[in-house]
């Protein structure tokens, strides 16, 4: 299982296959890749500002949850699921995380406490709603005027100003 293993790593799926199986270990292309997944071969440590995100391990079928390290810009790891739960369980196991980003649409939100790295949505948002601000602010300036007495008001209809 070793040598399996260690010509897998040195050559990958289909040539180690093939090396495998002149060196009398027959091994199928996708075996040898199940197991060079299955093996650690080094662990990483708790990143400091944790990216979380949607990946497809099947586009359109298969989702999972993908970590990155954004100090580092380095896969983490890949969660099996979407869900809150398996997240929450990671965190739980690498308590060193300190900021935690994702990414707005689908990703599970966790109760846990998240500093967000503002992202083009967020910002265009903030934006909008700032915008809706100044123009409630703007208009409640001109119905006070309006209130005003002496201040003549010219009645609009259908985009015309109706005959007095």
């Amino acid at each position: 299982m070793e040598a399996q293993l260690s010509v897998g790593v040195a050559l990958g799926g289909e040539a180690g296959a093939r090396l495998s199986a002149s060196l009398a270990m027959p091994l199928s292309p996708d075996t040898l890749l199940r197991l060079i997944r299955k093996e650690r071969f080094f662990t990483v440590a708790t990143p400091r500002v944790l990216g979380v995100d949607d990946w497809a391990m099947r586009k359109g079928r298969t989702c999972g949850t993908i970590l990155v390290d954004l100090e580092k810009h380095r896969v983490v790891d890949l969660l099996p699921d979407r869900t809150s739960e398996t997240l929450l369980s990671w965190l739980r196991e690498h308590s060193g995380v300190e900021v935690f980003t994702r990414a707005p649409p689908s990703t599970p939100k966790p109760q846990v406490k998240m500093c967000c790295k503002p992202n083009k949505w967020q910002i265009v948002g903030t934006c909008c709603s700032m915008c809706a601000a100044m123009l409630e602010r703007y208009l409640l300036g001109v119905y006070k005027r309006l209130e005003q007495p002496g201040v003549q008001r010219k009645h609009v209809h259908r985009g015309r100003p109706a005959k007095v």
